[in-house]
């Protein structure tokens, strides 16, 4: 299950110093949508990095499915123990704001 979320994000492939930039639009425990002009093809190795509320998340991921064009979803992997406290904190408060009642 991914969540609304908005962050600004670099993206690369693994073991380019050739970095892009997307818009992250979901995350979700296993991974997020990434807005991008020019997304990488499927099964593509990548290094994200995004930054949210002075605070930054990176990983390794896969490309899981590409749309031309828009953009892709991806699924981390060999995330480190701080990035996965930085994404709970992330899922949780978009979890609270999707659950709010609206005016």
């Amino acid at each position: 299950m991914r969540f609304p979320f908005t962050a600004e994000a670099e993206v690369s492939l693994e073991g380019s110093e050739q970095k892009l930039p997307a818009r992250v639009t979901e995350i979700g425990p296993q991974g997020c949508y990434l807005q991008m002009g020019k997304p990488f093809d499927i099964g593509s190795p990548i290094f994200v990095k995004f930054f949210a509320e002075a605070k930054f998340f990176e990983t390794k991921a896969s490309v899981a499915y590409s749309q031309p064009n828009l953009g892709m979803g991806v699924s981390f992997r060999e995330m480190k123990p701080y990035f996965a406290d930085v994404l709970r904190k992330w899922l949780l408060e978009a979890m609270i704001s999707k659950n709010k009642p609206r005016d």
